[in-house]
């Protein structure tokens, strides 16, 4: 028996190998050197668009947004808004469309948002992770503009964020803390890091600064302190919704909630 289970298996070995031999090169590796080329293509357009594309509007953006409220080299007619007040307004405004449409735009948020929304049952939306991360990076961007703007330090940027954050984070449940840090990543993304940048750059050249980094900064934590904040209005409206529903539907939901 056992003479004849070991002929059974090199048989079906040598069978198999011959198979294998018999296939067409093409048949065997072709859908992975598809693969392969269409990864590569597909990066190659995506950096091609993304220099002449986005790094060219974040630098052109850059150049032309202080010309509303100040003069600037570039514009000649500058300042186009008397109201210099008005002109700042718009200024903020527009930054934090841009990083918010920036930060929208980026591959893996929604990647993380259904993964917290699968992790938390549903109770986290997927939507609301993703808008919670773009508006604090849009945020961010308001204010990082200011840095450079306004010649401000960074320090006192980078103190109150951190210091708002960590405060935060002493209120929030340990789950949510996890994921609102790690959504501070989504600013080193394809998108928004050479768009961010480049807008700097361009505020710099605009209003004669010596460098026009530190917008990258302030966008980084502003998504932490919008989860967070999101978080925490989610589990007040929840009590609000459970001292309004009474015990009995609690200890439903608890039923459901065990039966899944």
């Amino acid at each position: 028996c056992l003479g004849g289970e070991k002929k059974d298996d090199s048989f079906f070995r040598a069978s198999s190998t011959a198979e294998i031999k018999g296939e067409s090169f093409l048949s065997r590796y072709g859908p992975l050197i598809g693969g392969i080329v269409e990864a590569q293509v597909g990066m190659i357009m995506f950096n091609i668009g993304l220099t002449y594309g986005f790094t060219s509007i974040g630098n052109q953006v850059g150049n032309l947004l202080p010309s509303a409220f100040m003069e600037t080299p570039e514009e000649p007619g500058s300042p186009y808004y008397s109201n210099k007040t008005g002109g700042i307004a718009l200024v903020l405004w527009t930054m934090f469309l841009l990083g918010f449409l920036a930060t929208r735009a980026e591959p893996a948020l929604n990647v993380v948002g259904q993964t917290v929304e699968r992790l938390s049952k549903g109770s986290f939306k997927c939507s609301l992770l993703v808008y919670a991360v773009c508006v604090g990076v849009g945020m961010g961007m308001a204010v990082g503009s200011t840095k450079i703007l306004f010649r401000a330090g960074l320090i006192f940027f980078v103190f109150a964020k951190y210091a708002i954050a960590v405060l935060l984070t002493l209120f929030a449940k340990e789950d949510f803390i996890n994921i609102a840090w790690d959504c501070a990543g989504v600013t080193t993304g394809p998108v928004t890091v050479p768009f961010v940048l480049s807008t700097g750059i361009g505020f710099s050249k605009a209003v004669r600064a010596p460098e026009g980094f530190g917008i990258l900064a302030c966008a980084s934590v502003w998504p932490i302190i919008t989860v967070l904040l999101t978080d925490a209005f989610r589990r007040l409206h929840a009590s609000y919704k459970s001292d309004i529903a009474g015990p009995d539907e609690e200890e439903e939901e608890e039923e459901e909630e065990e039966e899944e």
